[in-house]
């Protein structure tokens, strides 16, 4: 299973941006990226193991912002062929937004500071 699908969806989006545009890794991240959500019917045929749904996930959050459309469709039918319990379960909890790089949760910050 392409456990490494996550970070092929990290570098495709670090090579994608203003800040650090590198067209070759971009290309190669991509290319890897499409063995496991390849954009043709023959090629889908082709894979071997589907992709956890964590990297599809990954991989269609990055795919709009680093014009790579192309891994649209395969990453979002993997999501529906697993269902909405996994899409779930891979979710972050509700609470996560509300943390520092630290993993202090602000909300517990705040009451320390009153």
């Amino acid at each position: 299973v392409p456990n490494n699908l996550r970070l092929l969806a990290a570098v495709l989006h670090l090579s994608s941006s203003h800040m650090y545009n590198v067209p070759q890794l971009f290309d190669k991240a991509l290319k890897d990226i499409q063995k496991h959500l390849p954009s043709s019917l023959a090629d889908w045929d082709a894979v071997d193991q589907r992709p956890p749904v964590d990297g599809c996930i990954a991989a269609i959050c990055i795919a709009q912002n680093a014009r790579a459309g192309v891994i649209l469709p395969s990453a979002m039918y993997e999501c529906l062929v697993a269902g909405f319990q996994a899409i779930l379960a891979e979710a972050p909890p509700p609470d996560a937004s509300h943390e520092s790089e630290s993993g202090i949760s602000i909300d517990s910050a705040d009451k320390h500071e009153r």
